[in-house]
């Protein structure tokens, strides 16, 4: 108890570099939807740690796999293949489609997103890739020059310009907030037709790959309108140009179903996914086809990818997500959170909207409907009262430029669970439409 005293908030602010928004909790214990700060106050989850505790903290289905592992194997090199990897491919060959026969693993999202980038120029030939405004793709010099959630990451790309290639970036599907001041449908999808004449029009070199995540994340929740990605798909099809999914936050059960491309019906050349994969063990991985699995040894890879403890997690997460019907799950309660939400419109105009799918929820939060005017002040003051009432949300962007309210908690969670968190936000609104 001594030792445990000196690591307090300050100790932490001396000693650990502060890489992002930081909250001051200092968490120790976690079960399900509910974790405990070193000072015993428990909170409800809804971040589920950066989206990546699918089945909730230290589900008994995980931990069990992983020492069961631990005595056997806890390291394997690329150079040779292990046991749990091979399981855990043999599983995930049952979640996708037939069209896809090649899975490479790696540590980070962004590690990944490099890997399909690689893939992708491997098989065109070219090294110009197309990627959408608003959109987030990781934090390696690549990934980072890939992504553009203008304003709230711009200032990570200061200083490094000599090592960010250039994408050509095109307007992103926001029906709520048209580059174009179109209206849907009768845009008759203006975005992705002003994406395929780019391709012609605005790209000097060859195109390597269209790249985009189908919901962008950190860029607002942003969702496409239904049509938007079987147009994408047209479009690649027809160019023979790989299309990319970034579904490193979508997938594993996020929205309702295995992956984002199963809720739409619409389905990428390359895949890449992560952080829900591993129920909270490192893992992200590439999914793909023979087409496009062009890469020689030694072109990419990872000390650490695969390795048995990740790999044994990841399998036993996915049973977990079958066993407990966490799909249906995250559907019920989800649908749960946006009636609520889209009721409580009518009371709190400062809800410009709600964008919901599974358990990938999110408001937007203006300063009044009928401007749309983004209020990240009010989306911040609400995310801090939610945690003084203990319950973790967070917002899109970093710092204090978000304004969209992001609440993805465990696939796990319950009907109940979800209630006392819509009953902690209609107090929350309350208090800002009061001013407080």
């Amino acid at each position: 108890m001594k030792e445990k005293s000196r690591l307090d908030e300050a100790f932490a602010k001396k000693y650990i570099m502060q890489n992002w928004d930081h909250s001051g909790l200092i968490l120790e214990e976690g079960h399900g939807i509910r974790v405990k700060d070193i000072h015993g106050v428990e909170y409800i989850d809804c971040t589920s740690q950066a989206w990546t505790l699918a089945v909730g903290y230290s589900h008994p289905k995980v931990i069990e796999a992983v020492k069961k592992q631990l005595p056997k194997m806890i390291q394997a090199f690329a150079s040779v293949y292990n046991v749990p990897q091979m399981e855990l491919v043999e599983k995930l060959l049952q979640l996708v489609p037939k069209q896809y026969t090649k899975f490479a693993f790696t540590l980070s999202g962004a590690d990944a997103i490099e890997g399909a980038m690689r893939l992708a120029m491997r098989y065109t030939g070219g090294q110009e890739f197309i990627t959408l405004y608003q959109g987030y793709h990781g934090r390696t010099f690549a990934a980072t020059a890939m992504s553009h959630t203008y304003p709230t990451y711009v200032h990570s790309k200061r200083g490094i310009s000599k090592f960010l290639p250039k994408p050509t970036r095109v307007p992103n599907f926001n029906c709520y907030r048209c580059y174009f001041d179109a209206k849907y449908p009768s845009c008759d999808l203006l975005c992705a037709k002003f994406l395929d004449q780019a391709m012609d029009h605005a790209v000097e070199g060859k195109v390597a790959g269209v790249m985009l995540e189908p919901i962008q994340a950190n860029g607002g929740h942003v969702f496409p309108p239904k049509g938007y990605l079987q147009k994408l798909r047209e479009i690649c099809t027809r160019r023979d140009v790989p299309l990319i999914y970034d579904e490193i936050q979508t997938g594993f059960g996020r929205c309702g179903e295995w992956f984002a491309a199963d809720a739409f019906n619409v389905y990428p050349d390359i895949m890449v996914v992560g952080k829900g994969l591993g129920g909270g063990f490192p893992i992200t991985g590439i999914i793909t086809s023979d087409k496009y699995s062009l890469l020689e040894p030694g072109d990419w890879g990872s000390t650490n990818g695969g390795n048995p403890l990740s790999c044994a997690a990841a399998l036993a997460t996915i049973k977990v997500i079958e066993e407990e019907g966490l799909l249906e799950n995250a559907r019920k309660v989800g649908k749960i959170f946006n009636d609520r939400m889209n009721e409580y419109m009518t009371t709190f105009d400062f809800i410009g909207d709600v964008r919901c799918l599974g358990l990938f929820l999110s408001v937007e939060i203006v300063e009044n409907r009928e401007t749309r005017e983004a209020s990240p002040l009010k989306a911040k003051k609400i995310v801090q009262k939610a945690l003084e009432r203990k319950v973790m949300i967070a917002k899109s962007g970093i710092g204090d430029v978000g304004n969209v309210l992001k609440i993805k908690p465990p696939l796990s969670m319950t009907e109940s669970e979800m209630k006392i968190v819509i009953d902690v936000l209609e107090k929350c609104f309350q208090e800002i439409k009061e001013g407080k």
